[in-house]
């Protein structure tokens, strides 16, 4: 027979161990999609359950393709229906979760081999740090403020005690 040709492993995320394939995608919108809970976190349950059997179906698949013997045929058929049946599942997976948006940049981490669950929580990271910021700019326009009454209290009392029974700040902020 012929020589056994050398084929690069598949790759989608995942490692070797996994035979290159990973569900982390479907993992990564199941964990987003149960912090939601109800109907919805089960609809991304079942999605989750049919790529997880698509892919191992694939590894399975490759496995004999990579050592294909004339009377493997009827396990490669079997394997190849299974597939088929797979993606029938996925797709039927699909349609009950066509409103679902998901972000560009997961998909760039699932191209460069990251786990989709670190968009999340770098999201999350920059917003905390984000909202640091703002935090620290709203309490320096605060502190701006109160000293701002403060001065215009000792130039203009008449002014800013009107000003601050149109407020209802009856206290002078310090």
């Amino acid at each position: 027979g012929a020589p056994p040709v050398s084929r690069p492993p598949l790759r989608w995320g995942g490692s070797a161990a996994d035979g290159g394939l990973s569900a982390g995608f479907a993992a990564a919108a199941a964990a987003a999609a149960r912090s939601g809970g109800g109907a919805m976190a089960e609809k991304f349950d079942s999605l989750e359950e049919h790529l997880e059997k698509f892919i191992e179906n694939i590894r399975q698949l490759g496995i004999i393709v990579s050592d294909f013997q004339p009377s493997s045929q009827a396990g490669l058929n079997q394997k190849l229906n299974s597939m088929i049946t797979g993606l029938q599942d996925v797709d039927k997976c699909r349609q009950q979760l066509h409103d679902i948006n998901v972000p560009l940049e997961v998909f760039e981490y699932i191209d460069q081999g990251r786990n989709p669950q670190l968009y999340t929580k770098e999201c999350l990271e920059r917003a905390l740090a984000k909202n640091e910021q703002v935090k620290g700019k709203i309490d320096t326009l605060k502190k701006f403020k109160g000293l701002l009454i403060h001065e215009l209290s000792k130039v203009f009392p008449e002014e800013m005690s009107k000003y601050r029974a149109i407020r209802c700040e009856d206290h002078l902020p310090t």
